[in-house]
C-alpha cells in the first residue's frame, strides 16, 4: 500500500510538472492564407482576430511561414513556462514575383503610350488642319481679288502719277499674293506629311501592341490551371483550385 501512495505521489509530481513546462504562442501571419509549421507540424486554425492559438512545450522553436507568391520565412521562438508569446509575421513577396510585377507594369505603360500617343498625334494634326486651312484658302482668295482689282485700276490709270501709283499697288498685292500662296501650300504639304506619318505610326503601334506577349506569373512549384503547389516547407504536394491574383 505504501508504495501505491509512493507511486501515486511520483505521477502527479511529474504530471505537474510537465504542465508547468508548457507555454502559449499567439501568431499572427500575413498574408492570413499563408501555409504555418512549428517544428514541422501544420497549424490552420485561427481565431476571429486571426491568431493561432498554439500550447508548445517550453523551449526553442522551429518556426516556418510561406504563402504563394511570397517568400518562405524561418524562425526560432523562445517558449517560457506558463508565459504567452506574442508575434505578428509579414512575409514579403518573393523576389521572382515583385519582378514580374514591375514588367507587367512596364509593359502596361509601353501599351498605354503606344495605343494613345500616336492616335492623338493623328487626332491633334488633321484637327490643325481641318481648322486652319479654310481660314489660309480665304487670305489666298482674298489677295487673288486684290490684285485683280489693283491690276483693272492699273491698266485703267491715265497720268503718270496715277499709273506709278498703281503700279507700285499692284506688284505689293502680287507679292502679297505669292507669299499667301507660299504659306498655303506649305501648309498643306507639311500637314499631309505629319498626319500620313502619325496615321502609320498609329497603325504600326496597334499592330506592335497585339505581338505583345502576355505576362503571366507561374511559380515554379505550378504545374496546371488546376494547380498542384509543391509546398517547400517540406517539399509535399497539395492540390488548390485558388488562380492567383495578378
Amino acid at each position: 500500500m505504501r508504495y501505491f501512495f509512493i507511486l501515486n505521489f511520483l505521477l502527479f509530481v511529474l504530471v505537474g510538472s510537465s504542465q508547468t513546462q508548457k507555454g502559449t504562442l499567439l501568431l499572427r501571419v500575413f498574408p492570413v492564407d499563408a501555409i504555418v509549421k512549428i517544428d514541422g507540424k501544420k497549424y490552420v486554425e485561427r481565431d476571429q482576430n486571426g491568431f493561432l492559438k498554439i500550447e508548445l512545450d517550453s523551449g526553442m522553436h522551429f518556426l516556418q511561414c510561406w504563402a504563394p507568391t511570397h517568400e518562405l520565412i524561418e524562425d526560432s521562438i523562445r517558449i517560457k513556462a506558463n508565459e504567452t508569446v506574442r508575434k505578428v509575421q509579414y512575409i514579403s513577396h518573393s523576389k521572382e514575383f515583385q519582378s514580374f510585377k514591375q514588367s507587367k507594369r512596364r509593359q502596361a505603360v509601353g501599351k498605354t503610350v503606344l495605343l494613345v500617343v500616336p492616335p492623338a498625334m493623328l487626332i491633334g494634326f488633321t484637327t490643325e488642319y481641318f481648322i486652319k486651312e479654310p481660314d489660309m484658302k480665304l487670305k489666298v482668295e482674298n489677295s487673288k481679288t486684290d490684285v485683280e482689282s489693283t491690276k483693272q485700276v492699273y491698266l485703267d490709270a491715265i497720268t503718270i502719277n496715277t499709273v506709278k501709283s498703281s503700279r507700285e499697288a499692284y506688284e505689293r498685292s502680287v507679292d502679297n499674293y505669292n507669299e499667301r500662296v507660299s504659306e498655303y501650300n506649305e501648309f498643306v504639304t507639311i500637314s499631309a506629311i505629319k498626319i500620313s506619318a502619325s496615321a502609320v505610326i498609329t497603325g504600326l503601334s496597334i499592330w506592335w501592341v497585339t505581338k505583345f506577349k502576355k505576362l503571366e506569373y507561374e511559380e515554379k512549384q505550378l504545374l496546371s490551371r488546376t494547380k498542384i503547389i509543391l509546398d517547400p516547407i517540406n517539399g509535399q504536394a497539395f492540390l488548390t483550385w485558388k488562380i492567383q491574383k495578378q
